[in-house]
């Protein structure tokens, strides 16, 4: 299954193929939308659902095209249900869903407010490391230091970083679950649910035991 399709007047924030997922059996292209409001279902192209005019910038466009390459063949193991994807598979999907989250205008999450506390989390943590040794963090240097790599494109100032600031996005987003939604409508199928992170001493990650990964597929995974 090939990665979606992006270009410069129509892109999604959530990826066609796991849209495709939700597909009409024998097409694909074509799903099922509830109307959150008359809970009247309609039939609409993939390339319809869940996008928007100018979403991307150049920058986060090729960005979301390395996040979709990486994330895609681990996708399909899961829908295969070969579970064990490893360390480097949970990490692909992380940052697929904190992408996503990040892209949907619908989410409720501030990117910039998501940053900012990554950043205040990331310094928090080196002060640590170097008090243990009896050293001292340069806080306002290193803060603009991290300001400027992790840069204001809400993508890849997330994703240009290492993935355990990914993680470190995703508890601070604090959602639990996140479904494909449209504005008012939801894209509707055997599987709604997108992803559920499990909870360990009050955190969510993927990275934790028994998160659950629910995608577009028959049948629910645990990982």
């Amino acid at each position: 299954m090939q990665p979606s399709t992006w270009n410069d007047t129509n892109q999604h924030w959530i990826s066609q193929f796991l849209l495709k997922g939700f597909g009409i059996k024998g097409k694909a292209n074509r799903v099922y939308e509830l109307d959150k409001e008359t809970k009247s279902i309609n039939v609409r192209d993939v390339d319809e659902v869940a996008s928007k005019r100018h979403l991307l910038t150049e920058h986060n466009d090729d960005t979301m095209r390395d996040i979709e390459n990486q994330a895609n063949p681990v996708i399909s193991a899961i829908r295969k249900g070969h579970l064990n994807i490893g360390e480097e598979g949970r990490q692909a999907v992380d940052r697929l869903v904190c992408a996503m989250i990040l892209n949907d205008p619908y989410s409720g999450s501030d990117a910039e407010e998501t940053r900012k506390m990554v950043i205040s989390e990331v310094i928090a943590e080196l002060g640590k490391a170097v008090n243990r040794y009896g050293g001292m963090l340069d806080e306002p240097g290193f803060r603009d230091f991290f300001d400027e790599r992790f840069s204001h494109d809400r993508v890849s100032g997330f994703m240009d970083s290492p993935s355990n600031q990914v993680v470190v996005a995703l508890r601070l987003m604090g959602l639990k679950a996140y479904r494909p939604a449209d504005g008012d409508f939801f894209v509707i199928g055997d599987s709604p649910v997108l992803i559920i992170r499990g909870a360990v001493n009050g955190e969510l990650s993927l990275l934790n035991p028994g998160s659950q990964v629910i995608l577009p597929i028959s049948s629910r995974h645990l990982l």
